[in-house]
């Protein structure tokens, strides 16, 4: 939603010449789900886990998901340098103590997208 947000404030999205950036999106209802296991694998020293999603996504793949929405602009540009430099996150851990995410990333999109700015979607 961040980057959706800033297309919509007139943000222009830049994509790096060296290629796209990925990411681990992780929807609200897979934390949620996922939280309790979590909690209880606990432990002190703390048990680091990276949170995100099961599916490796380009944030263009995001971006052009996001463009199918009101208000976003239609066309991004290539730079130097990208908009948003991520990388995929290694889930393994998340994976064995939380469990597998159950929304994938398009439908987790268009779920955010509905529930915080339901102007911008098409019928």
């Amino acid at each position: 939603m961040i980057l959706y947000d800033m297309m919509k404030g007139g943000a222009t999205y830049t994509t790096s010449e060296a290629g796209p950036s990925y990411c681990s999106m992780i929807h609200e209802d897979d934390i949620s789900e996922q939280l309790q296991n979590l909690i209880l694998a606990a432990t002190v020293p703390a048990t680091v886990v990276n949170l995100g999603g099961d599916e490796i996504v380009a944030v263009e793949g995001d971006h052009r998901v996001d463009r199918g929405a009101d208000g976003a602009p239609d066309e991004g540009r290539d730079g130097c340098a990208g908009v948003v430099g991520m990388k995929p996150l290694d889930n393994a851990r998340r994976l064995e103590l939380g469990g597998p995410c159950k929304v994938p990333w398009k439908e987790g999109v268009r779920r955010s997208l509905a529930a915080r700015h339901p102007d911008a979607i098409r019928a």
